[in-house]
């Protein structure tokens, strides 16, 4: 698996637009397996590294992990490693993957995790997959955002759309999909919906979260997440951001 520089232009371009929408936690999901999560929520976990803001590669695809592999790690389950800027948890404890099952449980997760580490970002199982531990769905459904990969001439169509069903059922606010090339690191990135569409619902979605938080701690209930807020998708080219969001992104 190759490793993708963190300055590749497309990463560049995902990561102003994860900065302009305000995004503190991503999930990065596909329809099927080997189609190039691992290798792009590693650039964007180095990208949030190199400006200075920190970030935390999980890995969460229990039916291929790769970050350890891709990261060159050996870790414990459950260990923080400190590798190239960032933070990575390349081994989740599987007590924690079944409790994580809830995404009220992760989103929060997601949240102490930014306020220590900087922007999460999380590599996920297959959307469609029939055996996967925790779904790329329900992880997309406890980010801030979440970004779609698909392969050129791997991805069909129909997976894609199902893909698309199962992240608005699950709630997930789609930023992009970004299409790989097989055999070779290149990256075509399609905006789905502007930041200054997705940074609105996502504060909206914010602060529903709170308040259902201070409202679980009053009455002693289990924490709650604001969740279904996603604007219509649509299509363009990512790209153009306001010149404030890239000062934002360092």
């Amino acid at each position: 698996m190759t490793m993708l520089s963190p300055y590749d232009p497309e990463i560049e371009t995902l990561w102003r637009a994860i900065i302009a929408a305000g995004a503190r936690s991503v999930a990065v999901v596909s329809a099927g397996a080997g189609e190039g999560t691992t290798m792009i929520a590693a650039a964007l976990a180095r990208r949030a590294g190199i400006a200075g803001i920190g970030g935390l590669l999980v890995d969460l695809n229990r039916t291929r992990p790769a970050v350890a592999r891709l990261m060159g790690l050996r870790p414990q389950p459950g260990e923080m490693v400190a590798l190239h800027g960032i933070t990575v948890l390349a081994q989740p404890h599987e007590d924690d993957l079944e409790m994580w099952r809830d995404s009220a449980v992760l989103a929060h997760r997601a949240e102490t995790w930014a306020g220590q580490y900087g922007v999460v970002v999380f590599d996920t199982a297959p959307v469609l997959s029939a055996d996967a531990a925790l779904r790329g769905a329900s992880v997309a459904g406890a980010a801030d955002l979440t970004i779609i990969v698909t392969q050129s001439g791997h991805t069909t169509p129909q997976a894609l759309r199902d893909t698309r069903s199962r992240l608005i059922v699950a709630g997930a606010r789609v930023l992009a999909t970004v299409t790989s090339e097989r055999d070779k690191v290149s990256l075509m990135a399609k905006l789905e919906n502007p930041p200054s569409r997705l940074a609105p619902a996502l504060a909206r979605a914010k602060g529903v979260a709170q308040g259902s938080a201070s409202l679980a701690r009053a009455t002693g209930g289990t924490l709650a997440r604001a969740g279904g807020l996603m604007a219509s998708l649509t299509r363009g080219r990512l790209g153009g951001l306001l010149p404030s969001a890239a000062r934002a992104a360092g």
